[in-house]
């Protein structure tokens, strides 16, 4: 069960969530392998102008211990690291009403039931 806060359903799809789950699933049981060094973003002027905030599934990366931690990542730029730095080095968000729409509040639990 994926418990979260509507930043993270802005970022992602329900199915998308669920794929990354099962991706990162996959990942641990297979010990954890390392994954290639993901592409960065790139360098823009005005790079906030260009980003849709939706991360695109070819970005998704798996490389996180915690489960929540691997959604957030993914929702915040996936294999994108510049961005995702960018994103979290961003003023607080009473002060940017940027901000506030970037990254907003983003929490994320999930739950695993055995059966």
């Amino acid at each position: 069960m994926i418990m979260a806060t509507d930043r993270l359903w802005r970022n992602i799809s329900s199915w998308q969530a669920v794929h990354l789950v099962r991706r990162w699933l996959a990942w641990n049981n297979k010990g954890r392998p390392k994954e290639p060094t993901p592409d960065t973003f790139g360098h823009y002027k005005h790079w906030e102008k260009l980003i849709d905030w939706k991360t695109p599934s070819e970005k998704f990366t798996v490389q996180d211990d915690n489960v929540a931690v691997h959604l957030i990542r993914n929702a915040l730029g996936g294999a994108h690291h510049d961005q995702i730095s960018g994103l979290l080095s961003f003023e607080s968000p009473s002060e940017s009403p940027f901000v506030i729409a970037s990254r907003d509040d983003i929490t994320v639990q999930v739950v695993f039931f055995n059966f």
